[in-house]
């Protein structure tokens, strides 16, 4: 049956503005220490209902992204029952094939899993993300001339990929997971935002990924794990109608209707 996700990223890392990872660089200080937070506006997996949950995932990326090797913490929201979280971790650990199958391929240990309190909220483009006594960060997107959000599209990595992700500064970044042996406390470091539908039902997503390969130029670092998942994933998973204040649509804050999601405060 699959999985169909849609929903919200909160996401700050430890490298500056702009996260090198994103455009396939070396991480600026050798490693990069993110969270990042994906709350479920709508779900479903294998017919089991997901829809306003949160998962988090603490993550050490040892040196170029597109080499993996990380190592994760995951927290799903205390709120999920035993069989949610069980289909939630599922996911995110490749288990289901589609979209997600492709970033879980970058991970090379998930150290630890456990429930958490976790809050996620979106209030007119400011973003703040809460996991239990773990990690804590407030950020701001970045604007351009218009008022309208910055936005990065067609980078080799992404987090939500097939959708833009809009550039933000964390004002605070707090992250203190011994399991992953980090302790970082900073300021006016990376940070994105963004909305996300991923789609792994129906067609065998691992038939169509060959065939994106076999379009990649030779020796292109295109032809890694993400490459092949920011290409694949135009069919995979798809772009959010994205919310204005954050990119053109309606302003984010209580209840606010994405088109196909919509986004909430939780406490």
């Amino acid at each position: 049956m699959g999985y169909h996700l849609e929903g919200a990223l909160l996401e700050v890392c430890t490298c500056n503005v702009l996260c090198p990872c994103w455009i396939g660089e070396d991480p600026d200080f050798g490693t990069c220490d993110a969270i990042l937070a994906y709350h479920y506006e709508k779900g479903e997996i294998d017919g089991l209902d997901v829809s306003g949950l949160t998962v988090a995932m603490a993550g050490h990326i040892p040196g170029n992204v597109l080499e993996g090797n990380w190592k994760v913490s995951m927290f799903v929201d205390e709120r999920a029952s035993d069989e949610q979280m069980a289909a939630l971790l599922s996911v995110l650990q490749g288990e289901k094939g589609g979209p997600c199958a492709e970033l879980a391929q970058l991970v090379g240990e998930v150290v630890s899993a456990q429930k958490a309190p976790i809050t996620f909220e979106v209030t007119e483009g400011r973003g703040t993300i809460k996991v239990g006594d773990t990690a804590y960060a407030e950020m701001e997107p970045y604007r351009g001339p218009t008022g309208e959000v910055t936005q990065l599209v067609e980078s080799i990595f992404s987090t939500i990929p097939g959708s833009p992700a809009y550039v933000s500064k964390a004002e605070v970044y707090k992250l203190n997971e011994p399991n992953l042996g980090l302790n970082i406390d900073l300021k006016g470091h990376n940070a994105i935002q963004g909305t996300f539908l991923f789609d792994g039902r129906g067609e065998d997503v691992d038939r169509r990924i060959p065939a994106v390969r076999a379009g990649t130029p030779t020796g292109s670092s295109v032809v890694s794990v993400y490459g092949v998942l920011t290409h694949a994933c135009s069919r995979t998973s798809q772009p959010v109608p994205a919310p204005h204040g954050l990119a053109g649509g309606v302003r984010l804050g209580h209840a606010v209707d994405l088109g196909a999601v919509a986004l909430r405060p939780l406490s």
